[in-house]
């Protein structure tokens, strides 16, 4: 099983920074700020699951993913945590590791 946090798995708090830039350059659409303190909460939230069986279960895929294709992974993940507040908006941490989990399972071969 990957040593890394869930932290340096899932980049939150990247994500989150990134939403805010968003929501200065797209004042009007106020989604952009939601989103972002959505994914500040969800990533103050990621370190308690660090050891659980999510992390363990992420860590299993991540590992697989990284042998066959580490960067469309990488893209994966980028792409589900942009999409918080727009398109999904997981009520837990626990929920949004799970949709994410689910998501790196299917591109398993």
């Amino acid at each position: 099983m990957s040593s890394l946090r869930l932290e340096e798995l899932l980049d939150f708090e990247g994500t989150a920074a990134w939403r805010f830039m968003k929501a200065e350059q797209f004042r009007s659409d106020l989604r952009n700020a939601e989103a972002a303190e959505h994914l500040g909460k969800l990533a103050e939230s990621l370190p308690s699951l660090n050891g659980s069986s999510l992390h363990k279960r992420i860590s299993c895929v991540v590992e697989k993913l990284d042998e066959q294709d580490p960067f469309r992974m990488h893209e994966e993940v980028g792409q589900m945590l942009r999409s918080v507040g727009f398109y999904w908006l997981p009520k837990t941490v626990e929920e949004a590791l799970n949709q994410v989990a689910e998501k790196l399972e299917s591109l398993v071969q």
